[in-house]
């Protein structure tokens, strides 16, 4: 029984350390696969973003304060890291992706012109303030706004 008992500790005990040992392993993958990434974003704040930024007048206290800490986020949606291509989907859903006719049908453009009007009459003074604040005309906002 005490040999039965000793086996199955040893057997458990044999797994975790191997769970612990595969952990490690691939803890060790991923950061030794972020590291060039790493390398890359710090040149790149280095030697693109900082000299762009002092040349806008930024202190290097300040540059270094706002980058404090900052490092790639590589678990972002769609990201296609360096030297990767990108994967898109076979079939395209949005409509950008497919033959400007469907885009631009009559039928659909009168009811992105229908629904706008309404919007137009009802925001005018918000238009009316975007534009000149932007200097985009209030119906180029509108329209895009109808269409999105």
């Amino acid at each position: 029984m005490l040999l039965v008992n000793l086996r199955k500790s040893i057997s458990r005990g044999l797994s975790y350390l191997s769970l612990a040992g595969t952990m490690t392993l691939l803890s060790l993958v991923a950061s030794f696969a972020q590291a060039p990434i790493d390398a890359q974003f710090t040149a790149w704040l280095k030697n693109d973003l900082w000299p762009e930024a002092r040349s806008r007048g930024i202190s290097q206290l300040t540059f270094n304060t706002a980058f404090s800490g900052v490092n790639p986020n590589l678990k972002l949606p769609d990201l296609v890291l360096p030297g990767e291509k990108q994967q898109l989907p076979q079939k395209q859903h949005q409509a950008e992706f497919r033959s400007p006719a469907r885009y631009f049908a009559e039928n659909i453009i009168a009811g992105v012109v229908n629904g706008g009007r309404p919007l137009y009459r009802k925001h005018n003074t918000l238009l009316a303030a975007l534009e000149r604040q932007t200097g985009v005309p209030g119906h180029i906002v509108i329209a895009i706004w109808g269409r999105e």
